[in-house]
């Protein structure tokens, strides 16, 4: 099922196809972990103490900053 992302493109479709592909595999990612694994801390060097369902949040944050 994993599929190695392309770093060049040909047209417009083909970029916004890979989002898509990407947004729907991160909802599956998302909705395989339990709550108490949401609420588990991270302990990565960015967001460090934070609870893991708010990457969700910052991954929405961060795509409304891309312009098309």
């Amino acid at each position: 099922m994993e599929k190695k992302w392309k770093l060049g493109y040909t047209n417009f479709d083909e970029c916004v196809e890979q989002f898509k592909t990407a947004i729907t595999n991160s909802i599956k990612k998302i909705e395989s972990y339990s709550e108490e694994e949401l609420r588990a801390h991270i302990t990565g060097e960015i967001m460090n103490g934070a609870p893991k369902m708010a990457i969700v949040y910052a991954l929405g944050d961060h795509t409304a900053h891309v312009r098309w």
